[in-house]
């Protein structure tokens, strides 16, 4: 009968070291957000192309706070 309770406390311990364990392994583990270049605004047009490139920050208004980029690209032959 003791012998019975010892390997019952033996494996409830183990297993609660485990959980432990894992809970510190998976918890305790962040992922870096990956950093975000933001492109300054430029304006190039030529002959056969317009492109307006740049990024913003949002601070008030219908979408969340955070920050935006674009491109547009306009092509003459395409119009």
């Amino acid at each position: 009968m003791a012998r019975i309770r010892l390997q019952m406390t033996v494996m409830m311990l183990a297993t609660l070291v485990a959980c432990v364990a894992g809970g510190w392994l998976y918890f305790g583990s962040t992922t870096q957000a990956p950093k975000v270049i933001r492109p300054p605004l430029d304006i190039s047009v030529n002959a056969e192309e317009m492109r307006v490139w740049g990024a913003w920050e949002v601070r008030a208004g219908y979408v969340p706070s955070g920050t935006g980029a674009i491109e547009i690209r306009c092509f003459r032959q395409a119009s």
